[in-house]
């Protein structure tokens, strides 16, 4: 088990749903080992920002603020929300979490040569340079064997039947 504040290196990450697991590597003895940790209870450490891409299938609005009664960001000549596609280059600066326990990135990016700061929801972004997978972190199964049916013998002799004897005067 990882004590709290344990550091832990994020090797991977996995979306399940609306969920976002870290596969990490960590030590406890002198001994590194690695497994899935839901990502709320990891709270990074940012010593430099970190290069990250928006992991979405629609468009996604960011926020002022970290939460969803924040209102969005918009552009700075139309006024209109600015609203990111799917793989848009994005650098993350912070991590914070909301009153309800989400977890949200603070991020800048920039769109038409201008630069612009935001919150996007953790889930819907990637960290460059980890490769990732679309799958629930599960344990590989381990094959059970079939023991295959042993045939019934049959019996080789079949008895016959001796008469009753019956009593003579």
């Amino acid at each position: 088990p990882l004590a709290n504040k344990q550091k832990v290196t994020i090797k991977k990450e996995v979306i399940s749903g609306t969920q976002k697991w870290y596969k990490i590597s960590y030590k406890v003895n002198g001994k590194t080992s690695t497994g899935y940790v839901l990502s709320d209870y990891v709270k990074l450490t940012l010593s430099s920002a970190i290069s990250a891409r928006v992991n979405s299938t629609e468009k996604v609005k960011i926020r002022t603020g970290p939460g969803e009664s924040y209102e969005y960001v918009t552009y700075k000549v139309s006024g209109s929300t600015v609203s990111l596609s799917n793989k848009k280059s994005v650098t993350i600066t912070e991590e914070t979490t909301d009153k309800s326990g989400s977890k949200w990135f603070k991020i800048s990016f920039t769109v038409s040569d201008v630069s612009y700061s935001g919150y996007i929801l953790a889930n819907q972004v990637l960290m460059k340079g980890i490769s990732t997978v679309t799958a629930t972190p599960t344990p590989t199964a381990t094959p059970t064997v079939t023991p295959t049916a042993t045939p019934t013998p049959t019996a080789s002799v079949t008895p016959t039947v001796t008469p009753t004897p019956t009593e003579t005067a």
